[in-house]
C-alpha cells in the first residue's frame, strides 16, 4: 500500500481529489488534510509516500509545508496543485524538488498519471536502494564468518542429507564435495591470543596448502580449529595426506615467525566420510584438549598415535557428559524460544537419551537433571505461569521431590511440564492477537462514519501503522481495509432496507466522503448500485 496525503484548504476540492484517487488507483491509502498544519500533524504521526498539495493556502503555504515535510520524510514525493498558471510558482516548486506542477483545471488523468509516475519511481528506487547494495556488501564481508559458523554446526550433525547440505555449500561457496571424504586437520593455539589470530592462522594454512588442495576451516571450539581438506582432483584423494605432511614444518614456522603464534597440529591420516565427521571431530577435540598437554607446544602428531586414549574415550562416560551438556543447552534454548518444531525435536532427543540412562541415576546424571529442572523453574518464573500450573500434580511433585523415580520417569515428567509451559505461552500469544483483532473490529464497528485510516487505528491500539496492518492480516486472514469496507457495506445495507434514507445520507453515515465513491464501492462489491439493491429487497 502506498500512502498519499492530499492537502487543500478548499474542502470540496480535497474530498473530490481523495475520491478520484481512491476509485482510480489500486494499492493506495489516501488521507485528506484541509490545511498545511493538519497535513504536518499527519506527517509527524506516520509516513507518507506521496504528498499532493495546493501552493496557496492561508497560514502555511505549500512551499513551506514541503520544506517541513522534507525534514521529516526526505523520501516523500511531492506534487503541487495550483490555480495559477504562473512561471514563478512553477519555478519555486521545481526549486524545492517537487516532482510535478499541475494546474487545477487540467484533466484528472494528468494528476493520476503523475501519481503513477511517483509510484513507479518508488518501486524503481526500492529495487536499486543503496541500503540493499550496502547489505549485499556486508553479506559478502560476513560470508567467511557465516561459512565458518555453518561448518561448525555441521560437525555436530549425526545425519547428513546430501541434497540439503549441497544447497547450503553452494550458498556459502564452500569449496568441498559432499560426495567425497575429507581429510581432517586440527589446530590448537598453545597460548592465549587475540581474536584475530585464528583467522590469521587459517590464512597461513590455506596459503601453505595451495595449490592443489581445497581447504575450509571451522572454529569448532575456543582455541580449537578444524580444517576439512580435499584434493582439487577427485582422482588423487590420498595426495591430500602427503601434501599436509610435507607442509607441516612450513605451516608452524610461518605461524610462529609471522603471527608470533605457537600452533600445535593433529592430523587424522585416514580420509573421513561425512557421516563420521561428528564422532571424529569429538575424538580430535578430546586429544587436543585433554590428551595433548598444554606444555607440549608446536606439536605435530597423528591421531593414530593416541589410539589407546581414543578407545578409552569412546568407552568412557565423557561422551555421555558431552551429550548431556549439549542436550542441556538445547533444552534451555527451546524453552526460551517455545518454537514448536525445535522443542519437539529436543524432546525427542531427550527421551531417546533418557532411555539409555541407568535406573538409578549417577552423580553426573543427577547434575544433568538439576540443570534441566533449573531451566524449567526459571521458565515458570520468567513467564509467571505458577498459577496456571497449580492444578498439575506433576508440577507439585517437581517442586517437592523432583528426582523421585527412575531416570526415564524424571525426564518424562519434565518433558510433560515443559510441553504444558509451551502450550500456555502459545495460548497467551494467540489470546493477545485475538484481543488485538477484536479491539480493532469493535472500534471500526462503532466509528464507521469517522476516520478509519491505519494511522487513526494504530493510535487506538498503540502499534505502528505498518505493523498493525501486517499483524492484523496474519491473525485475521484479511486486510484491515477489506474488513472496514465489509462493515461499512453491511451497515449501508441495513440502512437501505429501512427505505427512509437517501443514498447520499447513507454514504455519509458509513464514512464515505462522497455518494459517488460509495456507489462505486457498493457496485464493485455487489454488482448493483445501492438503489438497485434497495429495489430488489
Amino acid at each position: 500500500m502506498y500512502r498519499i496525503l492530499i492537502v487543500d484548504d478548499e474542502a470540496t476540492i480535497t474530498d473530490s481529489l481523495v475520491n478520484l484517487v481512491q476509485t482510480s488507483l489500486d494499492q493506495v491509502d489516501v488521507y485528506p488534510a484541509y490545511s498545511a498544519r493538519q497535513a504536518l500533524s499527519y506527517v509527524q504521526r506516520a509516513g507518507f509516500d506521496i504528498l499532493v498539495t495546493d501552493i496557496q493556502m492561508p497560514g502555511m503555504n505549500g512551499i513551506e509545508l514541503l520544506e517541513r515535510v522534507n525534514q521529516i520524510l526526505p523520501q516523500c514525493r511531492t506534487l503541487f496543485l495550483s490555480g495559477h498558471d504562473d512561471f514563478d510558482y512553477a519555478y519555486q516548486a521545481m526549486r524545492h524538488h517537487a516532482r510535478r506542477y499541475i494546474l487545477k483545471n487540467e484533466k484528472d488523468n494528468v494528476l493520476l498519471d503523475a501519481i503513477r509516475e511517483c509510484i513507479a519511481d518508488i518501486e524503481q528506487e526500492a529495487r536499486q536502494n543503496e541500503a540493499v547494495i550496502h547489505a549485499q556488501e556486508l553479506m559478502a564481508q560476513c560470508r567467511p564468518y557465516l561459512k565458518r559458523d555453518y561448518l561448525e554446526k555441521l560437525t555436530h550433525e549425526s545425519m547428513l542429507c546430501t541434497e540439503a547440505f549441497s544447497a547450503m555449500f553452494a550458498q556459502y561457496e564452500i569449496a568441498l564435495d559432499l560426495s567425497r571424504p575429507v581429510l581432517l586437520l586440527a589446530g590448537r593455539l598453545d597460548e592465549p591470543a587475540n581474536p584475530e589470530t585464528p583467522m590469521a592462522v587459517d590464512m597461513v594454512i590455506r596459503n601453505c596448502l595451495q595449490p592443489g588442495l581445497s581447504c575450509e576451516c571451522c572454529s569448532a571450539r575456543s582455541s580449537f580449529m578444524l580444517w576439512m581438506i580435499q584434493t582439487t582432483s577427485p582422482h588423487e584423494p590420498l595426495q591430500a595426506v602427503m601434501r599436509v605432511r610435507a607442509a607441516a614444518e612450513r605451516m608452524q614456522r610461518t605461524c610462529l615467525q609471522t603471527l608470533r603464534a605457537s600452533v600445535s597440529f593433529l592430523l587424522n591420516t585416514s580420509l573421513v566420510e561425512w557421516t563420521e565427521l561428528r564422532s571424529k571431530t569429538d575424538e580430535m577435540y578430546h586429544v587436543m584438549g585433554y590428551v595433548l598437554e598444554k606444555r607440549e607446544k608446536m606439536a605435530f602428531v597423528y591421531l593414530d598415535y593416541f589410539d589407546r586414549e581414543i578407545r578409552h574415550f569412546s568407552a568412557a562416560p565423557d561422551l555421555r557428559k558431552a551429550r548431556m551438556q549439549e542436550l542441556t543447552e538445547e533444552w534451555q534454548t527451546s524453552l526460551q524460544s517455545a518454537e514448536p518444531a525445535a522443542f519437539e525435536n529436543c524432546c525427542h532427543r531427550l527421551q531417546a537419551f533418557a532411555s539409555t540412562l541407568h535406573e538409578n541415576p549417577s552423580r553426573d546424571e543427577l547434575l544433568f537433571f538439576h540443570n534441566l529442572h533449573t531451566s524449567l523453574i526459571q521458565s515458570v518464573q520468567r513467564y509467571g505461569l505458577a498459577d496456571r500450573l497449580e492444578d498439575e500434580k506433576l508440577f507439585e511433585l517437581m517442586l517437592r521431590n523432583p528426582f523421585s523415580g527412575t531416570s526415564a520417569q524424571v525426564v518424562r515428567r519434565m518433558i510433560y511440564l515443559a510441553q504444558k509451559i509451551c502450550q500456555i505461552r502459545e495460548t497467551h500469544r494467540r489470546t493477545r492477537d485475538d484481543i488485538l483483532v477484536q479491539n480493532v473490529n469493535e472500534y471500526i464497528a462503532g466509528h464507521l462514519h469517522e476516520d478509519l485510516s491505519l494511522v487513526a487505528l494504530s493510535e487506538k491500539v498503540y502499534l505502528n501503522p505498518s505493523y498493525l496492518s501486517r499483524r492484523y492480516k496474519e491473525v485475521a486472514g484479511q486486510n484491515v481495509s477489506d474488513v472496514i469496507t465489509q462493515m461499512r457495506l453491511a451497515r449501508a445495507m441495513e440502512l437501505l432496507r429501512e427505505d427512509k434514507w437517501k443514498v447520499s445520507a447513507i454514504a455519509e453515515q458509513v464514512g464515505y466522503l462522497s455518494a459517488t465513491h460509495f456507489i462505486r464501492v457498493f457496485k464493485k462489491a455487489t454488482g448493483l448500485t445501492p438503489q438497485e439493491w434497495r429495489s430488489r429487497q
